[in-house]
Order: C-alpha cells, then structure tokens, then sequence
C-alpha cells in the first residue's frame, strides 16, 4: 500500500495510507480548456505519527494549502504513478467521511468512484468502486445538485460578477447548468457518470464556459430546469447498511503493526 507522510504544521504529522487516487473536474466532465487544472481526490486511512500529537484534533479533510511539505508530497505522487503533469488542485478525503459523502451523493465524490477516472486504487478502494450502485441514490443526488446549483448562481456567480472575474463567473453558472443536466440525465438513467452523453447539452456547457451566452436568458432556463427536476416524484431509498458498513470498515482498517514495530 502506498503511504505518505503529511505534515500539516508545526509538529503534527500524519501518515497516511492511500486507498485511491481519482482525477476528478473538468476532466472527468470532458470540460477540460486550456485554462483547467488537474483536479485530483485521493482516498486514504491514517495514524498520527508524532506521538506528542496525539490530542490534536486533526482535519480529515485536507488540501493541498494545508499541507506544510506540500511540494514533497506531490513530487511523491507524481513519481509513484508517473504523472507527467502538474498537480494543483488535490483534496485529501479519510475513507469513513469520504464514505458518508458518498452516500450523500455529493457529485466530486461520485466521480472518484467512476473506474474511468481512478489512477490508483488498493483491493479495499476497488470493492467500493465495484459497489457504488449501493451508495447511489436519486433523492439524494437531487436534493445535493439542486442546492449546489442554487448556490453557484446565488453566491458564486453574482460574486464573481461583481469582482469581474470573467473566467470564473462563467464557470460558475455552467456549473450550475452541467450539474442539473447531470441530474436530469442520471434520473433518466438510473446511474451516475461524470460526464453528459448528450453531445449537444455537452457543447453548450463549453460555449457559456467562453463567455458565449445570454444571461437573461440563461439564468431563466436553468430556473426552469431546477423547477421541473423538483416536480419530480422521487422515492426515497433504502440503503443496504449491512453491506455498507462492510465496505466502510474494510475500507477504514489499516496495517499498524509492522509500522508500530519500527
């Protein structure tokens, strides 16, 4: 299994031990330009390494700003799996929170599961991917997309418009459109993948993120399109806890001994 150090400031250092490693974002989406970065998520278990750090209260989740020996860590990953590229965007997720994520079918997490877009992956990482039609789910996928939209207009967007940020601006409200055609095709299909299959709603997505749109008219059709996607009778579902929670605590065990032992 692969591990890697993290010291996240001062004195405390974790160890962590990587599950997966997933190429998420735009070029999971295939929205990638030439101003897109690689966003990664990496899946990992961990162990407080300096024992004077044992009643720190540590974050879980963590991004690459957090990180002290930053450059390090990347160079270690891009060794490991030959990467050839830059890696400026990662997030790092503990496996337990990233499982419950995942049942909130938070749409980054779904993506790290999508086999197309794992680069790296232990036998534990790849019964979850193998399972991931347990964790999927149409309620909550709606109620997640249909929030995250509303935000990306009401918060993101309209920020970054008063900033003049027209690059993000307009990633922002494809955003919000690319999630609610996601939606719209997963309730359709009864699955989830990263990217749309309808060319034609993917080639609008690349046009608003140039810049090429009316936003009157766009603003009103993704209003349009959030309100017929709540219009729809969506049952709630019953999880299979009994074999989650295998999936969850095989995935959350890790070898300490023979680090222990050292």
């Amino acid at each position: 299994m692969f591990t890697l150090d993290l010291k996240i400031k001062e004195n405390i250092i974790y160890t962590i031990f990587i599950h997966g490693i997933a190429i998420v974002g735009s070029s999971a989406q295939k929205l990638k330009t030439k101003k897109s970065d690689i966003d990664m998520n990496i899946i990992f278990s961990y162990y407080l390494k300096d024992r004077e750090s044992l009643n720190f209260n540590g974050r879980k989740n963590i991004s690459s700003k957090t990180i002290v020996n930053k450059d390090e860590v990347l160079t270690k990953i891009k060794k490991y799996l030959n990467l050839n590229y830059e890696l400026e965007d990662v997030m790092f997720f503990e496996s337990s929170d990233f499982c419950s994520l995942l049942l909130k079918n938070d749409p980054n997490i779904l993506d790290s599961v999508q086999p197309k877009n794992v680069i790296y992956k232990t036998n534990q990482f790849d019964s979850l991917i193998k399972s991931r039609s347990l964790f999927f789910s149409k309620k909550q996928l709606s109620d997640r997309i249909i929030g995250m939209s509303t935000s990306l207009i009401k918060r993101d967007y309209k920020n970054f418009k008063i900033k003049k940020d027209e690059y993000r601006k307009n990633k922002s409200i494809s955003r919000a459109l690319f999630n609610l055609y996601i939606l719209k095709q997963s309730l359709s299909s009864g699955k989830y993948i990263s990217y749309l299959k309808n060319e034609n709603e993917q080639n609008e997505i690349l046009e608003i993120r140039k810049g090429n749109f009316n936003e009157n008219e766009l603003l009103l059709k993704i209003e349009e399109l959030k309100k017929e996607l709540k219009s729809i009778n969506i049952k709630s579902k019953t999880f299979n806890f009994e074999k989650i929670d295998k999936l969850v605590i095989r995935l959350s065990l890790f070898e300490l001994s023979n680090i222990l032992i050292k």
